[in-house]
């Protein structure tokens, strides 16, 4: 439609949907670069919370619009912002101090909107390093969710002892989180210690939880010299076992400048992964194990075409688009923790 439309794709999405993207990446650079473009319809092919953090993004009079609704997420569902506020509030009476919230990206508009208002800012996985050092630095606790496994494993990789951070379970109370056991650690009945610097919401991706050490050891069997990378929302001792962890993008940019004939096993969504095989057909690239995202593969080439349709009639007769929308509070409140993501991921 004469650059009208821009149809931007998850790296989960299947390979039909990828081949007609004209923007290709991870929740961030979908988020960010869609609402710079020109185009006045933004169609996101990914899931629900990648399609609200798209339309805030979005510039004045630009109409973001998702090909299924039912494409949800279930760590996104994990917390909502009114238990994220009791919490919030909890942690602080708890500790007197000011905490602040961290929200993963895979998180619903409210709760991206609460955590604008109390002055904390959304992250990926690709940044989740930089912009918990940014509140850590400036001597603030921080409340990570929904994810568990990416804050223990950011938190274990900025050298944060387990003795200084603490698991929030669903009904609030916390956990300590020991080093031999980090997953099935017992209730902490007490008050959290002074020098608690993160608390992290019991979340998960219900993907990568699949991924296990002995996968890693029986990638390391079948070929001594292959390389393991994990994405960090898996264990903390699969992300350990492995050789690297990082992002989807992360994990793209590593797989496109490695040597041909190198081998590499990869722990994250199966798509993903195939496609990497298909891509680089030079490298010897596997899956560390088949786990897919169902809710991705709601989109397909058909609820594409049906949305693009209803965009031509949209434009020949004004047929209304059920576009995604977010109210105006909430809009405002969200773009505050979004824009602190951008200002710390960006800066020098």
């Amino acid at each position: 439609m004469n650059g009208k439309v821009i149809i931007a794709a998850h790296h989960y999405q299947r390979p039909s949907i990828v081949a007609r993207a004209a923007l290709v990446g991870d929740s961030y650079r979908l988020a960010v670069e869609a609402g710079k473009s020109d185009a006045e319809y933004v169609v996101l092919c990914g899931v629900r919370f990648m399609a609200e953090s798209a339309a805030i993004f979005a510039r004045e009079g630009q109409k973001v619009l998702l090909p299924d609704w039912d494409a949800g997420c279930p760590m996104a569902d994990m917390i909502d912002a009114e238990t994220a506020r009791d919490v919030l509030d909890s942690l602080r009476a708890k500790t007197g101090k000011r905490v602040v919230p961290v929200t993963y990206m895979n998180s619903w508009a409210d709760l991206k909107a609460l955590t604008g208002r109390e002055g904390g800012s959304i992250c990926t996985s690709g940044n989740a390093k930089k912009i918990v050092s940014h509140f850590l630095d400036q001597g603030l606790p921080i409340f990570f969710l929904p994810d568990f496994n990416l804050g223990i494993n950011t938190a274990r990789e900025l050298g944060i002892p387990d003795s200084a951070i603490r698991r929030v379970l669903r009904d609030g109370s916390l956990a300590r989180v020991d080093g031999d056991d980090p997953v099935g650690a017992e209730l902490d009945a007490a008050n959290p210690d002074d020098d608690v610097r993160m608390f992290l919401w019991d979340g998960f991706c219900h993907v990568h939880r699949h991924f296990t050490p002995e996968h890693v050891r029986a990638a390391r069997e079948r070929d001594p010299t292959v390389r393991v990378i994990v994405h960090p929302e898996c264990k903390p001792e699969t992300v350990l076992a492995a050789d690297a962890s990082g992002s989807t993008e992360a994990m793209y940019r590593m797989l496109k400048d490695a040597s041909d004939g190198t081998s590499w096993a990869i722990g994250t969504e199966g798509r993903f992964v195939e496609r990497m095989i298909s891509e680089f057909p030079g490298k010897k690239i596997s899956h560390l194990f088949v786990s897919y995202c169902h809710n991705m593969n709601k989109i397909d080439d058909a609820a594409l075409d049906a949305t693009l349709k209803a965009i031509e009639r949209h434009e020949k007769n004004g047929e209304k688009l059920n576009a995604v929308t977010i109210d105006a509070k909430t809009k405002a409140d969200a773009a505050l923790a979004l824009d602190a993501m951008v200002r710390v991921t960006e800066a020098k």
